[in-house]
């Protein structure tokens, strides 16, 4: 049993290694690419869109490269697990009126 429990905490310590120190700068990286990629759109949209309309925009960054406010429609996971094909698509037949 000491063994089993040995060879386990050596699987957690070497799978938590693995994350830190080969998974997590790729992802890392990743999300810095694509911020780049997003600071030219942002960059663009705060120079040459009027200040004080209404951006709907899922992404929190937005509003801090942009200065313009951001928001996204709320969708409440509970109908998919229901399965009730009305209360899913609800925020979407409603998508003008939150706009």
């Amino acid at each position: 049993m000491i063994s089993g429990a040995a060879a386990l905490t050596g699987l957690g310590i070497w799978t938590n290694a693995r994350a830190i120190f080969q998974e997590f700068p790729g992802l890392i990286g990743q999300h810095r690419d694509l911020l780049a990629n997003d600071r030219a759109a942002f960059s663009w949209i705060a120079q040459n869109v009027a200040a004080g309309a209404f951006y709907p925009y899922d992404d929190p960054s937005f509003s801090l490269y942009t200065g313009h406010h951001a928001a996204s429609l709320p969708v409440a996971s509970m109908p998919f697990y229901r399965e009730d094909r009305d209360a899913i698509l609800n925020p979407f037949s409603n998508m003008p009126a939150f706009a």
